[in-house]
């Protein structure tokens, strides 16, 4: 077991090292010095500046988009499947089923990222002096790099998840972050160096950090149990009586996704508007931190929440799999009663769920551009860092035995990501 995890670790090393340093790869044919000046400038400064970075194009390399559009494919065919029957099917018909759901995923995915990334190459190019030649052949080579940067990701990820450990598509997402992370903490140092920074307001930012922390970590390790009873069982010559379990809900049954996905979709709504749009009103009212754009920003976020917590967890399906197993929720009747019960106790889970993501993902703005603090740390790279390492700590304990081990396993589970 002990070589099957060095096997494992450096597998997963070497994915991430072949991540960074195509997160170093520059595009061709940019000029960089005038465009770091213009992403380091506030958003209102122009409107370009703005949708390159809502548009996921943080640094300028072939990785620049992230694996975000494979993340959203995944997700959108998952939403597609409560609506269309077929593809309902195919997520429940076995291997051959998942394999035509890969497929669909990436060719989702290419579509996603071509015109995410074809709308950002325009956007490089109307800036005066940022592209070194202009025209057609520009746009499709950055549109297609971006595009397969993205695709191979994606791949990358599944190989991380069946050769490596822990979750490909969170361990990317986390080394994607790791700038986002490190940022705040070079900023605090700086202004603690030049005496910019008092000690009440130095430690107040430790506090908050702290506090937010700890918030995260326990709403994502907090779970709703229902205590399960089961019919005895007989195996051999022994008779099984009072045999319980625990059908356990996570306190936020969508995890991480949902912030993730609305973020992308308030930086394509911004990209689409931004061709089709009067500028003045795009940088009025949708830059970073204006009232409408923190509005938009939350609706997304809980609509996600809501509707994709929907998803991972079914009420008809838990009763189902409960009567299969001979299982009941304590003082609940089985059947339609159970489905009704579990719909309620879920439907106020989802609620604190969604609104648990709106606070912790738009904070650090509301901080940032109405309190004016002087260090910002996105909500998203938190909540990305410190799920990513519950659930790794998660597997590495189930890898080597150490989690708690249940003598009865409970009904379908919502998933962590």
């Amino acid at each position: 077991m002990t070589s099957d995890f060095i096997r494992r670790a450096g597998f997963t090393l070497g994915a991430l090292l072949i991540y960074r340093l195509g997160c170093n790869i520059p595009l061709p044919g940019i000029n960089f010095d005038l465009i770091e000046k213009m992403l380091q400038a506030p958003p209102a400064a122009g409107l370009k500046g703005m949708l390159l970075s809502t548009g996921g194009l943080s640094h300028l390399a072939i990785f620049a988009l992230g694996i975000t559009p494979y993340v959203s494919a995944a997700v959108l065919l998952q939403f597609a499947g409560i609506i269309f029957r077929r593809l309902r099917r195919l997520q429940s018909d076995g291997e051959r089923g998942r394999q035509t759901l890969r497929r669909l995923t990436f060719g989702v995915t290419i579509v996603l990222a071509a015109f995410q990334s074809y709308g950002i190459a325009v956007a490089l190019e109307g800036i005066n002096g940022a592209v070194i030649n202009p025209g057609g052949l520009y746009l499709l080579s950055t549109a297609a790099t971006l595009t397969a940067g993205t695709v191979f990701l994606g791949w990358l990820s599944e190989q991380m998840t069946a050769f490596g450990l822990g979750n490909g598509i969170a361990l990317i997402l986390l080394a994607g972050t790791t700038l986002a992370l490190s940022d705040p903490i070079v900023t605090i140092t700086e202004l603690n160096t030049r005496g910019l920074l008092t000690s009440n307001t130095l430690l107040s930012l430790i506090g908050l950090l702290a506090f937010t922390v700890g918030a995260i970590v326990a709403v994502e390790r907090a779970r709703r149990r229902f205590p399960i009873e089961y019919s005895p069982r007989q195996i051999g010559d022994r008779l099984l009586e009072n045999l319980s379990a625990n059908l356990e809900i996570k306190l936020n049954p969508a995890g991480i996704i949902p912030a993730i996905l609305a973020s992308w979709l308030l930086g394509m709504a911004i990209l689409i508007l931004g061709f089709t749009t009067d500028t003045d009103l795009i940088i009025k009212y949708l830059a970073p931190g204006r009232p409408a754009y923190l509005a938009l920003h939350a609706v997304l976020i809980f609509i996600c929440a809501v509707f994709y917590a929907a998803y991972v967890f079914n009420p008809e399906q838990a009763a189902e799999d409960l009567r299969k197993r001979s299982g009941v929720i304590r003082s609940v009747a089985p059947g339609e009663a159970t489905v009704a019960y579990l719909d309620a106790a879920v439907s106020r889970i989802v609620l604190f769920g969604a609104t648990y993501l709106v606070v912790i993902c738009l904070l650090p703005d509301v901080l940032r551009f109405y309190f004016h603090v002087p260090v910002y740390l996105g909500g998203v790279p938190l909540l990305i860092l410190i799920c990513t390492i519950l659930d790794f700590d998660h597997q590495i304990r189930g890898y080597f035995g150490w989690a708690h081990r249940r003598a009865e396993p409970s009904a379908a589970q919502p998933a962590e990501y």
